[in-house]
């Protein structure tokens, strides 16, 4: 394998660190197309696998440069439309947009929020910068590359503005309620809560007082709190990020999706953004385009919810209080600025 194609090329993605090396998969735009999610899920071209040493990423990554601009950069703390905006910003011609990679959630992981995992620190930021170097690719010089985070990723957000300073940023959030609904009422959302505040446990506890009961309400609720204060941070900090409340992209998608093109220094025609939003994927489940769905059933299983799992919310809320936050934090810098 010709280690400067692979910084050259999306077609070769890095999927996985696996101890002292890096595992590509061969990918073409069609595979893109079709994954939803660039981790266990990737749907590559090929399964065969290719093997680098990181070592050898390193060097060819300090030693080259294949001219991309820094990427776009989607975070957000989950369940909250992050996989629909992406999806909406993925435009062929237009964008190359990597979902959820999981070399990037690995390192998240190892972060914790304090960098005390196994890997020494140069070594973690060495893998990042291999990471966002990969991230920065796409098919033209035209295009533009976006990358979704996910949730660990929010608790190394210092050492990601380190890596690539001039990447811009969306913090994509709920509030204290919404974000309770979003991950308890689906089945299956509360295993990957316990998952997740496992994983997280360091970053969680430097950033939220204790729970007093453990419950499920409680440990959303700190999850929430600790992602908020880490957003708030990033956008005090960083005037390349902007905050979008996750209502607002259901609520107006069209004006939403324009003013993140435009964050990303990529701005769309008023037709383009149409097409968009007249296209099935305001129609559909963003996860699973077999399902029917729009705003109104997500409204309305809100709306059941909130009666479902009123003592979790009750919870949740004093726990916040408790830890002398408000449920409702409006976040620095909005996207939509003086539309809201």
């Amino acid at each position: 394998m010709n280690i400067d194609r692979l910084f050259e090329c999306p077609d070769y993605f890095l999927v996985a660190f696996d101890g002292d090396e890096a595992i590509f998969l061969e990918m073409d735009r069609a595979a893109y197309n079709r994954t939803v999610f660039c981790d266990q899920r990737i749907l590559p071209k090929s399964q065969a696998r290719i093997r680098v040493p990181w070592s050898a990423l390193l060097e060819r990554c300090s030693a080259i440069s294949n001219g991309a601009a820094a990427p776009g950069i989607i975070l957000h703390m989950a369940h909250c439309g992050s996989t629909l905006l992406a999806r909406a910003m993925d435009i062929v011609g237009e964008t190359v947009v990597y979902r959820e990679p999981y070399a990037l959630r690995q390192l998240g992981v190892e972060a914790g929020g304090s960098y005390f995992g196994s890997l020494p620190p140069s070594e973690w930021a060495d893998r990042l910068n291999i990471v966002m170097a990969l991230l920065s690719r796409s098919y033209r010089r035209s295009e533009l590359a976006i990358t979704k985070a996910n949730v660990p990723v929010n608790f190394m957000l210092p050492g990601l503005c380190k890596s690539t300073p001039s990447a811009r940023m969306i913090a994509l959030h709920f509030q204290l309620e919404d974000y309770v609904l979003a991950i308890l009422r689906p089945p299956g959302r509360k295993k990957w809560l316990a998952n997740v505040s496992v994983q997280l446990r360091r970053g969680i506890d430097a950033l939220t007082p204790p729970a007093a009961t453990g419950d499920d309400g409680q440990a959303v609720a700190r999850l929430w709190l600790a992602q908020m204060r880490l957003f708030g941070d990033l956008l005090d900090s960083n005037e390349n990020a902007l905050s979008l409340d996750a209502n607002s992209l259901f609520a107006d998608p069209g004006v939403v999706i324009k003013r993140a093109f435009e964050q990303f220094d990529h701005p769309l025609t008023d037709a383009q953004v149409e097409a968009v939003t007249a296209s099935e994927l305001f129609s559909r489940y963003s996860k699973d385009s077999s399902i029917a769905f729009s705003n109104a059933t997500r409204l309305r299983r809100r709306d059941e919810a909130r009666v479902a799992l009123a003592n979790e919310l009750s919870s949740a809320r004093a726990y916040v209080k408790d830890a002398g936050f408000d449920d409702v934090v409006k976040l620095p810098r909005p996207l939509l600025g003086d539309l809201v």
